[in-house]
């Protein structure tokens, strides 16, 4: 890879550092900014501040995508890293309930936000931008390398959390903080040349399916894809953009029930403790961090809308039973649960952002994508734990994450024929 893309996969683990910390380490906030509420709703509470990214990435694709489009994108990069730095430092330093009252939760949600924005400008033009680099011929193992940095920023922030309390809280955000503005320098300090001597503004004027060496070129080469010729006056069709919509849902999902849903849920319905959920959340997130490359090796020459069908379905259909079961279960069968879902949402993850970049013209792609994604991570993903726990406080009901999980797979799988 070039210099650029291994920058942007290191900027990438920092950034996943500070979005997923907030979600570990909710537990531990919650009674510091709702103490008068009892437990199941303090966490409930908690979680659905994770929910105001319905608000804030459509925010974030509108203003960072619009800026991609029509100035150097890596320059907007620089800036969206900059706000969500200072977004995770501003984090360590917001007052508890016992300081402000209830304005301490009103500033919450306020930082929450502004830090939102940052971050769906960030995720979106870079999880593009890197698959644009006209060297790269392997764009499935590209992908794949950016996704494993995100759970190695996950990894991170689950290990953190295992060593922090309600004094403690503070330092990681801090520390994430001041890394992200780090990595925002090593930016400012690199051109804005990328592949052989290829300036990137003369990318931005390239076509998809051109002889200059182009994404479409690449993925035509480097593994066998379904699709259509784009042109620039293509505009995406309603079922193009649901399928972005469900497909960036399932890839939030996956994640929420495997690595931050579980941590409490399964304390609930089970013996076993959250601390011991904890120690198996870091294990598996780096086993899922592993897995990535692997993978995309052994898929990269597959095709790549029937590698994602098949990861829906096997999401889809064992879900149910999966987390009917769940109840009073042991500790082997929860954690065979989560590694069927990690690694179906892997195979899932490696093929989607190749797949879903042939739906959509060259210009337009920043704006579609990356409102289609908000849409479905922010509406369908982030809320996942706040509405399986709401859902299993009003029904007692074990399956109740399964059920969710299968719906949004079956939705994806609905979008995805024909296409």
């Amino acid at each position: 890879m070039q210099k650029r893309n291994v920058s942007i996969i290191l900027a990438n683990v920092l950034d996943q550092f500070d979005s997923n910390l907030y979600g570990f380490i909710a537990p531990i906030m919650a009674p510091l900014f709702f103490p008068k509420q009892e437990p199941i709703v303090q966490l409930i509470l908690a979680y659905s501040f994770l929910a105001t990214s319905s608000i804030t990435r459509p925010i974030g694709v509108l203003i960072f995508g619009w800026l991609a489009a029509h100035y150097n994108p890596w320059s907007v990069l620089r800036i969206t890293l900059m706000g969500v730095g200072l977004s995770t430092f501003l984090m360590g330093c917001i007052p508890t309930f016992s300081s402000v009252g209830y304005y301490s939760a009103f500033i919450l949600l306020w930082v929450r936000i502004v830090g939102g924005v940052f971050a769906q400008g960030e995720r979106t033009i870079a999880s593009i931008y890197i698959l644009e680099d006209q060297s790269n011929k392997y764009p499935v193992r590209t992908n794949a390398w950016f996704e494993s940095s995100v759970i190695v920023g996950s990894a991170m922030a689950s290990w953190t959390a295992n060593y922090v309390s309600e004094y403690t809280w503070r330092i990681p955000f801090w520390c994430g903080g001041v890394l992200a503005l780090y990595a925002v320098f090593l930016r400012y300090s690199q051109s804005v040349i990328r592949g052989e001597g290829v300036a990137r503004e003369d990318i931005k004027t390239t076509e998809f399916g051109n002889k200059t060496g182009s994404l479409g070129n690449t993925i035509a080469n480097g593994c066998s894809v379904s699709g259509r010729s784009l042109s620039k006056d293509d505009r995406p069709s309603l079922r193009s953009f649901l399928l972005v919509v469900f497909a960036g849902g399932l890839y939030y999902v996956t994640y929420d029930l495997s690595f931050v849903l579980l941590n409490t849920f399964a304390p609930l319905i089970t013996n076993i403790s959250r601390e011991t959920m904890m120690y198996w959340n870091t294990t598996l997130l780096l086993f899922d961090m592993f897995l990535f490359v692997p993978l995309a090796y052994v898929i990269r020459h597959r095709h790549i809308a029937t590698i994602k069908k098949l990861s829906v379905i096997m999401l889809a259909l064992p879900s149910i039973p999966f987390f009917y079961f769940m109840q009073d279960a042991s500790l082997f069968y929860v954690l065979f649960v989560r590694f069927w879902i990690v690694f179906w949402g892997v195979v899932f993850s490696c093929v989607l952002n190749v797949h879903l970049l042939q739906l959509f013209p060259h210009k337009h792609k920043y704006l579609w994508l990356g409102l289609g994604g908000a849409a479905g991570s922010a509406l369908i993903g982030r809320s996942t734990s706040a509405l399986c726990l709401w859902g299993w406080h009003e029904t007692h009901f074990a399956a109740v994450p399964g059920v969710y999980l299968c719906v949004v797979a079956m939705m994806v799988w609905l979008f995805s024929r024909k296409i």
